[in-house]
């Protein structure tokens, strides 16, 4: 979804939760467009699209001297079942979440922070003058302003969605604070302690307050949810390709996949463009632009009257058009969904083997294996992310690596600039013989590490890559001397 489209449906979310929850009341008036655009720092289009919305909907009404005045007057029980209807039967997410969430952003959190600069950090101290902001703008306003600071969308784009799923619905009850209490000098507390370079005690802080929220989120569901809770429960859900113009993207995703792991060998031809719509659902006009967008990134090319044809590597180093918008917008993407992978791989692989049984320990040995067999090695990056998506103990994480499984097929281009077969398979082959050793062992913690150190250096060569064909953010995601630091501190 385009970040303007996204924006205003994020906007019309948190005002609707608001009004159903009771934050507004009947005969209220929302906050000036005009604010609402401060608050968070968005466009006055996006923010009227989402008053628009609320309007056609029959929440609010617009005027040009009245403003934006809320129209439904919901009763006291009426407010109480919008909460109890939302809260119920999103229970098990709220606690998978909370319980799995450290393990993929606790050193991407830690290297935010390090990264904020001056101006950052005195616009972060600003934010508790803003009296006029309900807590949940703030806290928003607070993630945008310390994740902006690594320069990765992907990551931005998560952290969004994550907290209008799972922190704005607490912080927008009347009595969110009978269930956790909140230091008010916490956002100038954190900010001073980055200041003065203390990151132990910030790491402490960041901790302590995710604790807090679970116990808050407990007290909630023992409290004051009261009614059943279903047995279906809702789950996280996360598309960065929700929007219909870029269903392309994600099919070409697939493809990607799937010629990556000889499904469709290099120098044979894709399906008839007829039989890959009817296979996939989509248009046949879909399946033109996902065909034009694999033959710009070099992956396929089309030849008149014959069909798509898989390229090999060699040929992909002079087919891709490495200076294009969309080829430059893709390798990006690869970029972004590898440093979350870098910096989170550890801990959640760790989490993972320790929760598999032996079966499923010996799948991926033998997925190891057969990688080995086929004389792919690089392909080891690629199968720890898929196994990782399949087998983490948490709805949560597995639903964020697998879209992030998915987005690291637009490095597959790359392989073109890495060497020959030989010598790629030569620099994996260490790491694939500790890693086999370490699951045969069952030692999730040797295996953990090796698959971060073989991540982090393989980025650090591919970074320099990436930026010699105009991806210059490249570089600065995976140069963080300090990852050794973080994991001696964790």
């Amino acid at each position: 979804m385009d970040n303007e489209s996204e924006l205003q449906y994020i906007i019309y979310d948190i005002l609707k939760m608001q009004i159903e929850f009771g934050t507004y009341r009947y005969g209220n008036t929302l906050p000036r467009i005009e604010d609402t655009c401060d608050l968070l720092l968005v466009s006055v289009y996006t923010v009227r699209k989402a008053y628009y919305r609320l309007q056609r909907e029959g929440y609010i009404t617009l005027t040009k001297k009245g403003g934006s005045k809320i129209k439904v007057d919901y009763s006291e029980q009426e407010i109480d079942q919008n909460i109890q209807s939302y809260f119920a039967p999103r229970k098990k997410m709220f606690f998978d979440f909370i319980r799995t969430m450290p393990y993929l952003i606790e050193k991407l959190e830690m290297l935010a922070w390090k990264k904020l600069s001056s101006e950052t950090l005195d616009k972060l101290d600003m934010l508790i003058t803003k009296n006029r902001a309900y807590t949940s703008y703030i806290i928003l306003h607070y993630t945008e302003l310390i994740y902006g600071s690594l320069g990765n969308e992907s990551l931005s784009h998560l952290m969004r969605n994550t907290i209008i799923t799972f922190l704005f619905p607490f912080y927008n009850l009347q009595d969110w604070s009978h269930y956790l209490f909140m230091k008010p000098d916490i956002t100038s507390t954190r900010v001073q302690l980055c200041r003065e370079k203390q990151w132990d005690k910030l790491h402490e802080s960041w901790t302590d307050q995710t604790k807090q929220y679970l116990r808050a989120i407990t007290s909630l569901y023992e409290n004051r949810i009261t009614i059943p809770i279903p047995d279906e429960q809702l789950t996280f859900s996360w598309n960065p390709y929700r929007n219909s113009s870029q269903i392309c993207y994600s099919l070409a995703l697939d493809f990607c996949e799937l010629i990556a792991n000889d499904h469709y060998p290099v120098e044979t031809f894709l399906p008839s463009i007829e039989k890959l719509a009817a296979e996939k659902n989509v248009s046949v006009s879909t399946i033109r632009r996902t065909l034009a967008l694999l033959n710009t990134t070099g992956i396929t090319k089309s030849i008149n009257g014959v069909g798509t044809k898989v390229l090999s590597i060699e040929q992909m180093e002079t087919s891709c058009k490495w200076t294009d918008r969309k080829v430059q917008k893709c390798l990006l993407e690869f970029a972004f969904s590898m440093q979350i992978f870098v910096f989170s791989c550890r801990e959640i692989a760790e989490l993972t083997i320790n929760s598999m049984n032996q079966d499923e320990v010996n799948e991926c040995i033998e997925g190891l294996e057969t990688i080995k067999k086929i004389n792919k090695l690089d392909l080891i990056t690629s199968y720890s992310f898929s196994f990782l998506a399949i087998y983490a103990p948490s709805s949560f994480l597995r639903t964020v690596y697998s879209i992030l499984y998915g987005q690291s097929f637009w490095g597959y281009p790359l392989q073109s600039k890495l060497g020959t077969r030989e010598s790629i398979n030569a620099s994996y082959l260490a790491y694939y013989e500790k890693m086999i050793c370490c699951l045969k062992s069952l030692d999730a913690s040797g295996f953990a590490a090796y698959l971060e150190e073989l991540l982090l250096t393989r980025m650090r060569g591919i970074s320099s890559i990436l930026a010699d064909v105009g991806i210059t953010e490249a570089e600065s995601l995976f140069n963080f001397p300090c990852i050794e630091d973080t994991n001696d501190k964790m």
